[in-house]
């Protein structure tokens, strides 16, 4: 009976332009900019920023922070302090994105739009938020406040990092623009403790 009410109701009530629910004009926003991204990026994948997108990506993985954050642990001094202050930002960063990620479950771009041509494989099955741009921002943003002068170089790299995402198939705008919210977030409560 309740279904057959709300059947009835929903008939008299079509979505149109006007009314369609903002998250569906979000998803479309968001498949139009990553359209036009992707279809403006040179054609051929071994062209120089195809590879330098890619390779921003990839400095973006959890084993490139691992590395980097073993490397700068082992260089000691101050470059050991400020590790030592940012891993627990990349952490609870990391624990936030995923679950924000099983909780919204958003099919990445390649899933949702199969002829979208992508760059790269997808890391798991959801792109919401971007967990590769929240570590970015976390870790360059935690760095950046322990030593400024280091942010004119920090600052673009995480910049870097989020758009490539975008560049290779793998997120949407919005997936980057939380991502990075969430990382530059959890890195100044974290700073500040």
């Amino acid at each position: 009976m309740i279904q057959g009410m709300m059947k009835t109701h929903l008939e008299n009530y079509p979505v149109t332009p006007e009314n369609k629910p903002i998250l569906e004009r979000f998803q479309e926003w968001d498949e139009a900019i990553i359209r036009r991204i992707v279809s403006s990026r040179p054609q051929d994948p071994s062209h120089g920023l195809n590879r330098l997108m890619r390779s921003l990506t990839r400095a973006g993985d959890a084993d490139a922070w691992t590395l980097i954050v073993v490397g700068l642990f082992i260089a000691g001094g101050d470059l050991r302090d400020a590790v030592i202050r940012r891993v627990p930002a990349l952490l609870l960063t990391l624990f936030v994105t995923h679950i924000l990620k099983r909780v919204f479950r958003r099919s990445r771009p390649s899933v949702k739009m199969p002829d979208l041509a992508r760059l790269l494989g997808n890391p798991d099955a959801f792109s919401f938020p971007s967990s590769h741009t929240a570590c970015a921002w976390a870790i360059c943003m935690g760095m950046s406040l322990h030593f400024p002068t280091a942010s004119y170089f920090l600052i673009p790299l995480a910049a870097g990092i989020s758009w490539s995402r975008i560049h290779v198939g793998a997120h949407y705008l919005s997936d980057i623009l939380v991502g990075a919210s969430i990382g530059v977030t959890l890195s100044w409560i974290v700073h500040t403790i």
